[in-house]
This record gives structure tokens, C-alpha cells and sequence, in this order.
């Protein structure tokens, strides 16, 4: 209930976080915006069993390298999948290759 619900400073820079079992709902905004300015990269970051649902621009905007899944076989809870496939996440080529198909 914010205008983000997490927002990757763009300024310093975030590398090699785990973002896990967070619940990310009804942002104005984004409920993950992960921006790249003046050669800050928050890269190498793993966003998985998250739910995210109800942000009012969307679930996640990421513009750097990050991983939204563990690698395995879950992903996080998006509210707004249609599946089948990958969710496609803007702002760059991320995507979940496991989105879920429940709240966790």
C-alpha cells in the first residue's frame, strides 16, 4: 500500500540479494521496480515464492539481470499470469520461468 512495494535504490546499486516469501500487493505504482541509472546496475538478484498482486502499473518492472525464479522449478504468485509459458517481466528480458499458480 505505497507507491512501491520494493524499489532497488538507483543510486548505490544491489547485487546478489534473495528476495523470498514476501506478499507485495496494492502499490500505486510498481510492487517491485528495479531500475539502471548512471551505470548502477542492480543485477544478479533472486526474487522467488513471492506474491504480487494488485500493483496499479504492474506486478514488476526490472531494467537490469536478475533472477525471478530458484533456478529449479518455482517461480512467485502473480496475480495478473495467464500462463502458459514464462511471465514476461518489462523493463528488460527477466522473466519467471516457474510463475505459480497459487499464493504462497
Amino acid at each position: 500500500n505505497s507507491q512501491y512495494g520494493i524499489k532497488f535504490d538507483d543510486g548505490i546499486g544491489s547485487i546478489n540479494n534473495i528476495i523470498t516469501y514476501n506478499d507485495v500487493n496494492n502499490n500505486g505504482q510498481y510492487g517491485v521496480y528495479i531500475p539502471y541509472k548512471h551505470h548502477r546496475e542492480n543485477n544478479d538478484n533472486t526474487f522467488h515464492h513471492n506474491n504480487l498482486i494488485g500493483n496499479s502499473l504492474g506486478n514488476a518492472y526490472d531494467e537490469c539481470n536478475n533472477d525471478w525464479d530458484d533456478g529449479v522449478s518455482e517461480g512467485n504468485y502473480w496475480d495478473d499470469y495467464v500462463g502458459p509459458g514464462p511471465y514476461e517481466i518489462p523493463g528488460g528480458a527477466n522473466k519467471d520461468n516457474y510463475p505459480l499458480a497459487n499464493p504462497v
